[in-house]
C-alpha cells in the first residue's frame, strides 16, 4: 500500500495502518470517508475523543493530532469535564473550569484524599490525577495528617507520623485510647472503599 498520499483505501482499517506507518499510532480511524479531501472519524486511543476531520489535514505536517491532546478542542462548561471524569472511573471532581479550553488552568479535588489542586483538562485526561496519591505533593507534618483525619470524621489521630503516607507512622484511638501502627494511605483508600460500598447500598435500598 505504501504512504502514497494518493492511495485509496478500501475501509478504516486500511485507513489506520496508513496512520500507522505516518507514526500516528495513537490514532484510529473510525469511518473512512473515501479519499483524502473527504471527511472521515478519528478517535484517540489516549482519551477516547473522536472527531471529524480529513486524513490529508490529519497527516499534514502541522497537524495537531488529536484535537483534545492537542489543546485546541473547547469543553463546553464544568459538567462535561465532571461526566468524563465519572465515565473513566477517576477518583477526581473538577471543582472549577474556566470555560475556556482543555488547556487553561482549572481546579480539582481528588475524592480519595481530599487535596485540591491547579491543573489542566488536557492533563487529566492524558492520565495524570492527584500530586498526594501519585507521591508528587508530600504530606510533610502531621497537622496535614489530622486535619485530614478531623474532615472525614475519623475518631482517631496521628501521634507520629514519619513523613511518608506509604510508610509505618503511629496513630490512637480518640474513644478507648488505643494506639497502632498504620501507613497513612491505607487510611485514605480504606475510607474511599467505604464510601463507594454505602453508596451501592443506597442505590439498592432506591429500588425497594
Amino acid at each position: 500500500m505504501g504512504n502514497n498520499r494518493n492511495n485509496r483505501f478500501k475501509n478504516a482499517e486500511e485507513c489506520t495502518e496508513y496512520l500507522k506507518q505516518m507514526n500516528l499510532n495513537g490514532l484510529i480511524c473510525v469511518k473512512y470517508g473515501g479519499n483524502f479531501k473527504a471527511k472521515s472519524i478519528f478517535r484517540c486511543n489516549k482519551d477516547k475523543y473522536e472527531w471529524e476531520s480529513t486524513l490529508d489535514a490529519l497527516t499534514h505536517s502541522k497537524s495537531i493530532g488529536c484535537p483534545m491532546c492537542g489543546r485546541s478542542t473547547k469543553i463546553s462548561g464544568i459538567d462535561e469535564v465532571n461526566n468524563w471524569l465519572s465515565k473513566h472511573n477517576r477518583k477526581i471532581k473538577c471543582i472549577y473550569y474556566d470555560g475556556k479550553s482543555a488547556s487553561s488552568n482549572s481546579r480539582f479535588r481528588c475524592m480519595i484524599d481530599g487535596f485540591e489542586w491547579n491543573g489542566k483538562v488536557s492533563n487529566i485526561k492524558s492520565g495524570k490525577g492527584c500530586p498526594v496519591c501519585a507521591g508528587v505533593k508530600k504530606i510533610s507534618d502531621i497537622e496535614e495528617v489530622n486535619n485530614w483525619l478531623r474532615e472525614n470524621d475519623k475518631t482517631f489521630q496521628c501521634i507520629e507520623y514519619c513523613g511518608n503516607i506509604r510508610e509505618l507512622s503511629l496513630f490512637k484511638c480518640d474513644i478507648c485510647g488505643k494506639s497502632w501502627e498504620s501507613n497513612f494511605n491505607n487510611i485514605k483508600m480504606e475510607t474511599v472503599v467505604l464510601i463507594v460500598l454505602l453508596q451501592k447500598v443506597k442505590n439498592i435500598l432506591k429500588i425497594f
